[in-house]
């Protein structure tokens, strides 16, 4: 009865071996690439946007797809902050000579009504635009390792962000 006990748990795990970690690994891969994938678009979407000023709805339409080709669900998240130069001044509403810079901020609903609207979205020198993305719906990996492990996938896998101050504008 022991032999037939250990036949069994030796045929488990060679099955498991055999077929469940190369399926692991295959995924866990697939992941990889995928952020790959994300983090080159995003990079390359945002570095264009802060070089010339502003964000082209062609350039974003061309990141949704490229993030639709990974076969994940994403949450994108847009945020602009224009730069506000407020003037300083006294208790007696004497100007003081100095300003205050301040940002204001504008969201992905903002954005994208403009984008949708108009067919870029304008920044100036100075203003400061990020964007990140994280998936919404578990990869195929973080199935399999709630499958093995127990984990849960409701925490993303796939985090990028990237952005940073706009150096140029456009005229």
């Amino acid at each position: 009865m022991e032999q037939v006990l250990w036949k069994i748990l030796g045929i488990f795990l060679s099955v498991i071996l055999m077929f469940i970690v190369p399926i692991m690994y295959l995924y866990e891969r697939q992941d990889t690439i995928s952020y790959s994938v994300i983090s080159t678009q995003l990079n390359q979407m945002t570095d264009s946007a802060r070089d010339i000023g502003r964000l082209d709805a062609s350039a974003y339409q061309t990141f949704l797809r490229a993030l639709d080709q990974t076969g994940n669900s994403y949450l994108i998240n847009l945020e602009h902050y224009e730069k506000v130069y407020v003037p300083v001044y006294n208790d007696s509403g004497l100007f003081m000579e100095d300003y205050h810079i301040s940002y204001e901020g504008f969201y992905k609903e903002d954005i994208e009504a403009i984008l949708n609207s108009g067919g870029f979205y304008p920044m100036e020198q100075g203003d400061m635009f990020f964007v990140s993305v994280q998936n919404v719906t578990p990869t195929k990996s973080q199935i399999v390792r709630q499958i093995l492990y127990g984990m849960d996938p409701q925490y993303p896998s796939l985090i990028v962000r990237g952005g940073g101050m706009v150096r140029h504008e456009s005229y």
